[in-house]
C-alpha cells in the first residue's frame, strides 16, 4: 500500500495531496483495501490496477469503487494473535484514531509504535479477561484473543482489573462518575457497548462479540464511505450535543447584543411565560430548589423547547447577529423544524422511519458544522 500511496506524489508531481476531495478518496482507498484484504493475493495485479485508479483521481476526479468485503462474523472469528492479518491491523488503526480514554481519568491513553508490533504487552487488555473466560466460562485461551474482546489500557489499570469480570469491574468504574456522560463518552472512545442491553452487564461473552463487532463494523463503514448514518447507539448523546451547542449559542449571541440581562428583549413574551410555567412546575416537584435559582438567563434557556429556537432566533432584530452562523433564515429554519421531529422521536421511543432518520441526521451534521461542535465521538465530521 506504501509505494501505491508515493505513486500518488509521483504522478500528482506535488509533495501535499492536492484536494480535499482527493485525501477523502485516498482515505476511502485505505480503508477498504484494508478490510477487504485486497493484497491478500495477487498483490502486484492489484497495485497495478490501484495505481492506475490513482491516475484517473488525479486527472478524472475518478471515485474509488471497490466493494467493502467484510461481514460481522469476520470480526467476531478474527484473532489478535495473527499479527499479518490487515483485518486485525485494521482494527488497531481505527481504535487508534477514536482516541481511546483512560477508564478511569478520561485522559487520552498514549500509544506509541510498540502496541501494534507486540501483541502480548502488559498494556493490551482483554474487556473480558483471560482469566474470568478460562475459569468460569471454560473456554480456551485461543477463544479469548478475539479481536471484538480487545482494546487499549494502560498497563497499571490492567493489573488492577485482573481476572474481575466487565459487570463488576465496569460497573465500579461507572459508579466513580458523578455523570454517567462521562462513563459513556469513554466506552465510545473504545467502540464498548455499554447500553442496557449490553453483553458486559450479564458476563454474556459470545453476545458482547457480536455487539462490539457491531459497532467496529459500524465505523469501518462509515471510514469507507459505505455509510454514513450515525448510530442508534450514540443518537441520545449525539442529540443532546447539539442541543446544549444550540443553547450556548443563543446565550452568547444574545448576551453580546443585548448584555448579560437580555431575557426580556430578546425573547418573545410567549416563550418567557412558557419558560415561567415550567420552572414552577419544576421548582413544585424538585425538593431543594427555589424559582431564584433560575434568574439566570443561560439557565432559563434550559426551560426552552426546540420550537422555541426558532422564535427566538428569529425574533425582532434577533436574526441579524444569528446570520453569522445560520446564513439562510429559511435554512436554518428547516433544520431546527427536521432537528426536533428526529429529537422527539428518538426521546420519546418512538419509531424512525427512513425518511425522518436521514432527515433528522443531516440536522445533526449541520448544526455540528455550523456551531463548530467537536462530535467526532458519534461519527459526526
Amino acid at each position: 500500500m506504501l509505494p501505491v500511496l508515493a505513486y500518488y506524489f509521483y504522478y500528482a508531481q506535488s509533495s501535499t495531496v492536492l484536494s480535499h476531495e482527493h485525501r477523502e478518496q485516498l482515505e476511502k482507498w485505505f480503508w477498504r483495501t484494508t478490510f477487504s484484504e485486497r493484497y491478500s493475493g495477487a498483490s502486484q495485479t492489484r497495485m497495478s490496477e490501484d495505481a492506475k485508479w490513482i491516475q484517473n483521481l488525479i486527472t478524472d476526479g475518478q471515485q474509488i469503487d471497490y466493494p467493502l468485503s467484510l461481514d460481522l462474523n469476520s470480526l467476531v472469528n478474527g484473532s489478535m494473535a495473527f499479527t499479518t492479518s490487515a483485518i486485525r491491523n485494521g482494527v488497531l488503526c481505527l481504535l487508534n484514531l477514536k482516541h481511546p480514554l483512560h477508564f478511569e481519568n478520561g485522559t487520552e491513553i498514549q500509544i506509541m509504535g510498540e502496541h501494534f508490533s507486540k501483541f502480548n504487552l502488559a498494556e493490551k487488555h482483554h474487556i473480558f479477561p483471560v482469566g474470568f473466560l478460562r475459569d468460569q466460562k471454560n473456554l480456551e485461551t485461543r477463544q479469548v484473543h478475539k479481536i471484538p474482546n480487545f482494546c487499549f489500557i494502560p498497563q497499571d489499570l490492567n493489573r488492577r482489573l485482573g481476572d474481575k469480570p466487565p459487570s463488576i469491574y465496569l460497573s465500579r468504574i461507572a459508579e466513580g462518575f458523578s455523570d454517567l456522560y462521562d462513563f459513556e463518552k469513554i466506552m465510545r472512545s473504545h467502540l464498548i457497548p455499554v447500553g442496557e442491553d449490553s453483553g458486559v452487564w450479564a458476563d454474556d461473552y459470545q453476545l458482547f462479540l457480536r455487539q462490539r463487532a457491531q459497532l467496529i463494523l459500524d465505523e469501518i463503514k462509515r471510514r469507507c464511505g459505505v455509510s454514513s448514518l450515525i448510530t442508534n447507539e450514540v443518537r441520545n448523546p449525539a442529540i443532546d450535543s447539539i442541543e446544549k451547542g444550540l443553547r450556548e449559542n443563543i446565550h452568547i449571541t444574545l448576551a453580546s447584543l443585548y448584555g448579560p440581562d437580555y431575557w426580556r428583549d430578546a425573547i418573545p413574551s410567549d416563550i418567557q411565560k412558557s419558560v415561567t410555567d415550567r420552572i414552577e412546575e419544576y421548582v413544585r416537584k424538585t425538593a431543594g430548589t427555589t424559582k431564584s435559582m433560575f434568574h439566570d438567563p443561560r439557565a432559563r434557556l434550559d426551560f426552552c423547547d426546540v420550537a422555541d429556537y426558532v422564535k427566538i432566533i428569529s425574533f425582532k432584530q434577533n436574526w441579524s447577529s444569528f446570520s453569522a452562523y445560520y446564513r439562510s433564515r429559511a435554512e436554518c429554519e428547516q433544520m431546527l423544524r427536521d432537528f426536533k421531529d428526529f429529537r422527539n422521536a428518538v426521546k420519546h421511543n418512538r419509531e424512525v422511519d427512513s425518511v425522518l432518520n436521514h432527515r433528522g441526521q443531516a440536522a445533526l451534521i449541520w448544526f455540528a458544522r455550523v456551531l463548530n461542535l467537536d462530535l467526532a465521538d458519534y461519527g459526526i465530521y
